[in-house]
């Protein structure tokens, strides 16, 4: 907690005044555990027609090995979005690293290389990371990595991505790791997502790899709200563990032994232990699932507990229950945020606990009474077998195009389909109280329901704590859900024999109390603050300037900017001259004081003629070093373009009238700016407008800011100041 008291003073973006700080700081504690300490300076580029590039320092030192067969890589980024100190995400990374360093200092030399590597510019589209995978010589020794990142303040250290082949690096972390968290479902759905994380970058270099982040607490990502005091010292000390415990095993093995087939692993709460097995099983155990599934209809039907016409209106009932309980999900947290915005107090609807927990009760709910009308027309077995055909399908669908996702139906569905044989196990002709006792089979029916309440109900959780209730989120909460209460189909009958309502009732009580308490206690406050940005936007051509801000309500603090009447859009300044200014909803903006800042400034410094056109040169400069610069350039065709003398993209041609063809985004751009060149056709003017963008608002003589209140909170970008200006070649 020392080194993330220390890194999360103040936010340290890229090109910020605290970002050398921080630096130096992490170099120096590096060093003081006697290692040589290496900075990668080095300019780095992404992109064509749009091009984002960076001047990074990435952090390195190295352990050496006795007799290394490859190099252990623990990675995490030192850099901060500029609204936040950052104490979670990543400082808790680098700090988890440093005392693992520290503790393998403790000890002999290990066999294999281990290299420190905190990265610069991750929340810049992962350059610091881009910049070591493509320059730096260490990279082509890494043979393992393990990337610790955070989205959130608190929770368990979740091993949520992998590498391809992973199964031998799963079957290390669910050996050792202390109270193991992570699935292969989320490595599944991971890979189709586009977020990213360094570990993106590293898993180009095909090594093996294991990713970690925490992310509980979702509501204080990227805010003022990441900082060192609300940083849970139980997910610190997971991450730490986790590193010290992998970095020991991972730096004493022959690293050529971690190729091996992918692994189907998930972790069970309670016990505290992650099942793993071959991705190979997958397909199989959905095939035993269906043996199974016919050696249960089959008796059934032998002791006439259920017909083939019930079990298939079952399901039909329960596919359309699922299906419209993942629609109510999908729509749910964007109701409840129009409720709120319309007429009730603003409020956090889609991190709120107890308008999940409603959404959840409200299904449970729904079933319970839906079970008790089914009931009446249906045999109990008939409700469970059609509830564990759904599941079936699900589960050889899963095993087919997403074998990480299997285990999540596979073994519900296993002990659904045990349950319900052993709920039937008496011979039929035998008397009621014959054979196995009543409390036997209800010991056995409830110990079969152990699969679905450790694997499905946990990932109900875990979906609200990662996505919270937007519509992805809040689908994949409802349909974990109505799986779950298919799959307890067995104990459910027990618990609604003889058609009795109150289960349903209990379920239907508490999703009202949940939703009236989501309703009136779900508001912004010093607590759950809401998260609010203002921009200062300088026309330096016409020398106008707004202040702009996405609100719905411009109220309360945001008065002193955008008074009483705002206008709806973007002011001009913050768009490209040629393009509209109006049209983003929830964007308003009111005029403001023109001051006087230093402007970014393009200068023409060739133009020669080509055949058919001409080849420009241009230099951008910042108004102040370490700024962000933006170069949009009107849709003039070009064939080809370089910046700072490297080839950055093809031809490019404009699509319409206010197309920005080209543009170019330079972080911590530094003084003597970049030039860029293009060999365009035709002889149109070439119009380029720069914009220069520099955290927090800017002192304007005569005007007094009120401070922002506790329950409004900077985020992402935090307040920004932008000056654009317009230039013609």
């Amino acid at each position: 907690m020392a080194d993330v008291e220390q890194v999360a003073q103040r936010p340290h973006p890229v090109g910020s005044p605290d970002h050398p700080r921080v630096r130096d700081y992490v170099a120096g504690a590096i060093a003081r555990l006697g290692l040589k300490v290496e900075i990668q300076s080095t300019v780095v580029r992404r992109g064509t027609t749009t091009v984002r590039m960076a001047r990074v320092e990435n952090i390195l030192a190295r352990i050496s090995g006795t007799n290394s067969t490859g190099a252990v890589l623990l990675a995490s980024h030192y850099d901060s979005v500029p609204a936040a100190p950052g104490a979670a995400d990543a400082a808790s990374g680098v700090a988890a690293i440093l005392e693992t360093v520290r503790a393998l200092r403790t000890a002999p030399p290990p066999r294999n290389d281990v290299i420190l590597l905190l990265t610069d510019a991750e929340e810049l589209g992962l350059l610091g990371a881009k910049a070591f995978v493509e320059q730096h010589p260490w990279a082509k020794d890494v043979r393992m990595v393990m990337n610790f990142e955070a989205r959130g303040t608190q929770g368990p250290s979740w091993m949520f991505e992998t590498s391809a082949g992973n199964g031998a690096v799963v079957a290390e972390w669910a050996s050792l790791v202390p109270k193991p968290a992570g699935s292969s479902l989320t490595c599944e759905v991971y890979k189709r997502l586009p977020n990213d994380t360094d570990f993106t970058e590293f898993k180009r270099l095909e090594t093996a790899g294991l990713n970690f982040a925490f992310v509980g607490g979702q509501e204080r990502y990227h805010t003022s709200g990441d900082n060192a005091a609300a940083l849970d010292r139980g997910s610190l000390q997971h991450h730490g563990e986790a590193a010290l415990r992998l970095a020991r095993r991972f730096a004493s093995m022959d690293l050529g032994t971690l190729e091996a087939r992918d692994a189907v692993y998930f972790a069970l709460p309670v016990v505290n232990v992650a099942p793993h097995y071959s991705t190979a099983w997958a397909v199989p155990l959905a095939l035993a699932a269906a043996v199974l599934f016919v050696i249960a209809v089959v008796r059934a039907r032998r002791r006439r507990e259920a017909s083939i016409g019930g079990i298939v209106l079952a399901v039909v009932i329960y596919a359309a229950f699922t299906g419209a309980s993942g629609y109510s999900g999908w729509r749910f947290g964007r109701l409840a945020g129009l409720a709120h915005e319309r007429w009730l107090q603003e409020g956090p609807v889609l991190t709120s606990g107890t308008y999940a927990a409603a959404l959840v009760a409200c299904i449970t709910a729904v079933w319970l009474a839906l079970y008790v009308l089914l009931r009446k027309r249906f045999a109990a077995q008939s409700i469970a077998l059609g509830a564990a055909f759904v599941l079936l399908a699900a589960a050889a669908l899963s095993a087919w195009f997403a074998a990480g996702a299997s285990y999540v139906v596979a073994w519900p569905l296993i002990g659904s389909l045990l349950a319900a044989m052993a709920a039937s196990s008496r011979r039929p002709d035998s008397p009621p109280g014959a054979g196995r006792t009543a409390a036997v089979m209800l010991l056995a029916v409830m110990l079969l329901a152990v699969p679905a309440i450790l694997i499905l109900w946990p990932l109900a959780h875990a979906f609200f704590v990662a996505m919270g209730l937007a519509p992805e989120g809040g689908a994949a909460m409802a349909v974990t859900a109505a799986l779950a209460m298919g799959a307890l189909a067995v104990p459910i009958e027990c618990a609604v024999e003889r058609r009795r309502w109150w289960p349903a009732g209990l379920a239907a009580v508490a999703a009202l109390a949940c939703l009236a308490a989501a309703v009136t206690g779900t508001r912004y406050s010093d607590r759950h603050p809401k998260p609010a940005n203002v921009i200062y936007a300088l026309d330096a051509d016409s020398k106008t300037a707004s202040w702009a801000a996405r609100v719905d309500r411009p109220d309360g603090w945001f008065g002193q900017f955008l008074g009483a009447a705002p206008r709806q859009g973007r002011p001009p300044a913050l768009v490209q001259p040629w393009s509209s200014a109006t049209g983003v909803p929830g964007f308003l903006h009111a005029d403001a004081p023109a001051a006087d800042l230093p402007a970014p400034t393009a200068t023409l410094v060739r133009a020669v003629p080509t055949e058919g056109g001409r080849h420009v040169t241009f230099r951008v400069v910042p108004g102040r070093e370490g700024n962000m610069l933006s170069v949009w350039v009107n849709g003039v065709p070009a064939l080809d373009t370089s910046v700072d003398g490297k080839q950055v993209s093809g031809a490019f041609t404009r699509r319409a009238p206010d197309d920005t063809a080209w543009t170019l985004e330079y972080f911590n751009a530094p003084a003597s700016g970049s030039a860029v060149s293009m060999t365009l056709r035709g002889s149109r003017p070439l119009t380029v407008a720069v914009a220069e963008r520099a955290h927090g608002l800017p002192d304007l003589p005569g005007t007094a800011v009120t401070p922002r209140p506790a329950s409004l909170v900077p985020v992402q970008a935090g307040d920004t100041t932008i000056v654009r200006r317009t230039y013609t070649f």
